[in-house]
């Protein structure tokens, strides 16, 4: 870590990630299965009756939108060197 980094931005998305995974490999096949039929009712809902549960499945999905947005600036971040050096910044302001 440099003087620009934190490490607080580097160990909550890993534990993060952590925690996510460990979570996905212990499920149970059946509430992996339930869970992506009710993401799939939820996104062909005109054809399909909607439950409760489905509807917060929706809310959910539509709440991660501006999250996700933000993945690919995550990743580019992690792998990028720290600090910047100024090519690269320069790189940034013309191309973007």
């Amino acid at each position: 870590f440099t003087s620009r980094t934190s490490a607080r931005f580097v160990i909550y998305p890993a534990v993060l990630l952590v925690f996510l995974a460990s979570l996905c490999l212990t499920a149970k096949s059946s509430g992996i299965v339930g869970i992506l039929s009710s993401v799939a009712r939820t996104m062909l809902a005109p054809w399909f009756k909607v439950t409760f549960g489905d509807n917060i499945v929706g809310d959910v999905v539509t709440s991660l939108v501006k999250p996700l947005q933000d993945v690919s600036g995550m990743a580019c971040y992690f792998a990028a060197t720290h600090p910047h050096t100024e090519r690269e910044l320069r790189h940034f302001a013309d191309e973007g």
